[in-house]
């Protein structure tokens, strides 16, 4: 809702002045907030327990750049220093303590492998024994593979990942490892091929196949994939139920946020342009003087190409001219009037 305290509206507007005033802080906090994800919405999926690690990791970076917020408002000091600091910096820093933010960010480091994103979002072999069991099995059949790969090359006569490559083979909504060689290549082995090993496919760039130690390590390494998947599913929705429960430290932050971005909006939109000045309004209690624009400008329409737009006057004195009557044409700038 629209502030109709005369404190409360006075306060914001200091602020704005505060960045108007300070460039230094007004470019601080825009680079701390400059790709800042949707945090209200994050901490929504969130609540709701619907949130995937790639969630978790964008709220992981959004606590990390709070340090950077708090200490550019703490920096400025001018009129308005010790109200940044109470409205905004303390509760960041609170929000931020080792009891709420900073907890969240150990949880994380502890359970998602960080050092795979964005690439891949997945759950840190190390959080679980089990998970790191499975991991262990899936890298040694992997080498098993690539074992395979080199010696089957060998026998061939061919170079791995040259003239013979490891690729992934796609057959009934499931994948699995095997050999390719060109149509080319293939005539040299065919005899060797046909002999020592099993065709899968043959098409025009070239023939997969595979052997019965490739399939079974690769049948063995398909079966591991599956149940480290489903791991990581159990573990991911158990993470999540954890994070959930920062859900309320998140909902304040993101309203902490959301205000900082609007005014140093309001201050970059007053200081873009020195051709279209901005003034600070004087605000008066509800019951005392009167409502007096003079040069009055819509911000938005204002600055469309090719349009020269008319400032207007608008003075509503108490007991003479408190109630105004806008009449005119349709798209005669009434709303643009009012809306000023």
């Amino acid at each position: 809702a629209p502030l109709v305290e005369p404190a409360a509206i006075q306060q914001r507007l200091d602020i704005v002045e505060a960045m108007v005033a300070d460039q230094g802080l007004r470019e601080a906090v825009r680079d701390a907030l400059r790709g800042m994800p949707d945090v209200e919405r994050l901490a929504r999926k969130l609540e709701a327990q619907r949130a995937s690690l790639a969630d978790l990791c964008q709220l992981y970076r959004a606590s990390s750049v709070l340090p950077r917020l708090e200490e550019a408002l703490r920096c400025h000091e001018g009129p308005a220093a010790e109200l940044l600091v109470s409205r905004y910096a303390a509760p960041l820093a609170e929000k931020h303590d080792e009891s709420h933010l900073t907890k969240f960010e150990l949880l994380l480091e502890a359970s998602l492998d960080l050092e795979a994103v964005p690439q891949e979002y997945l759950i840190s072999a190390a959080y679980d024994s089990r998970l790191q069991s499975l991991r262990d099995q899936k890298d040694a059949v992997e080498a098993e593979i690539a074992s395979l790969a080199a010696a089957a090359a060998k026998d061939l006569g061919l170079l791995l990942d040259k003239t013979i490559k490891l690729e992934w083979h796609k057959a009934a909504n499931t994948k699995t490892r095997c050999l390719r060689i060109t149509q080319k290549e293939e005539k040299v082995v065919r005899s060797k091929l046909n002999a020592r090993y099993m065709t899968l496919e043959t098409r025009k760039d070239g023939t997969k196949f595979t052997s019965r130690a490739l399939k079974a390590a690769a049948e063995r390494q398909a079966e591991l994939a599956g149940r480290y998947e489903g791991l990581q599913k159990d573990l991911v929705a158990q993470v999540v139920g954890v994070a959930a429960t920062f859900t309320g430290v998140w909902v304040e932050v993101a309203g902490l946020i959301a205000e900082l971005d609007v005014l140093a909006g309001f201050a970059d939109l007053a200081t873009a342009d020195p051709t279209r000045p901005y003034c600070k309004p004087e605000i008066l209690d509800r019951d005392k003087g009167d409502i007096v624009i003079k040069g009055s400008r819509h911000p938005c329409v204002e600055v469309q190409e090719g349009v020269a737009f008319v400032s207007n006057d608008c003075v509503m004195q108490r007991g003479s001219s408190w109630f105004n009557i806008i009449t005119g044409p349709n798209m005669g700038g009434k709303s643009t009037f009012i809306r000023q």
